[in-house]
C-alpha cells in the first residue's frame, strides 16, 4: 500500500493524541486544560469530534492541530476550517505525518484491520494511530506499533525519548501511565 509523503509536524516538543471526543464538553474541557497545563504545542485528533464547538475548545488552547475525520462528524467544513486556522491541517480521512525521526499514519480506524496491516507490513510507518473503538490500546509488532488513546484518554508522545505516556480522564481525574 503506497503511503503519501509525510507532512512534517515537529521535531521538538510533546504531541498530544486524542480521539472520539463526541462533543462531551466536560471531558473536552478537562483535556483542553491538560493541554494548556502541560504546555502542549501540537495536537493530533483522530476523529469523531462531531460538532465545531468541540474542536473550537481545543483550538482555543493555542495548539497546532492535525486532524482526520471520524465516522460521526456533522460539521465537516467548519471543523476543517477551525483546524486549518490553528496553523495545522485537517487531512480528511487519513495522513502520514513526520514527528521527530518517526513516521506516523493517522486515521479514524473504522477499518480496524487496516491499522494492523500497516503496522505489520513493510510500509516505513513506525506508528499507526487510530480511534473509533473507544478503548485504550498499544500493540507492538515487528514493523510498527498501533495506538488508540481511547475515548477518555490522551497519548502524549515525546519525540526526544520516542516514548508515549497515556493519560486517562476516567472518573474526572487524569491518571498517567507510561508505555
Amino acid at each position: 500500500m503506497p503511503m503519501s509523503d509525510p507532512v512534517h509536524v515537529t521535531d521538538t516538543g510533546a504531541v498530544a493524541i486524542i480521539a472520539d471526543s463526541h462533543d462531551r464538553q466536560e471531558l473536552v474541557t478537562e483535556q483542553a486544560q491538560w493541554l494548556v497545563d502541560n504546555e502542549i504545542d501540537h495536537l493530533i485528533h483522530l476523529g469523531d469530534v462531531r460538532e465545531a464547538i468541540t474542536m473550537r475548545q481545543f483550538a482555543l488552547t493555542g495548539v497546532e492541530i492535525h486532524a482526520v475525520f471520524g465516522n460521526g462528524e456533522i460539521e465537516k467544513d467548519e471543523l476543517a476550517g477551525i483546524v486549518d486556522a490553528t496553523g495545522g491541517t485537517h487531512h480528511g480521512e487519513s495522513a502520514t505525518l513526520r514527528i521527530g525521526e518517526r513516521t506516523f499514519y493517522i486515521h479514524h480506524g473504522v477499518d480496524h484491520g487496516k491499522s494492523y496491516g500497516i503496522a505489520r507490513g513493510h510500509t516505513d510507518i513506525d506508528y499507526v494511530l487510530h480511534g473509533h473503538w473507544h478503548n485504550h490500546e498499544h500493540n507492538v509488532y515487528d514493523n510498527g506499533e498501533v495506538l488508540n488513546p481511547g475515548s477518555e484518554g490522551i497519548y502524549c508522545y515525546d519525540p526526544y525519548g520516542d516514548t508515549f505516556a497515556h493519560i486517562s480522564f476516567e472518573a474526572d481525574k487524569p491518571h498517567a501511565s507510561d508505555r
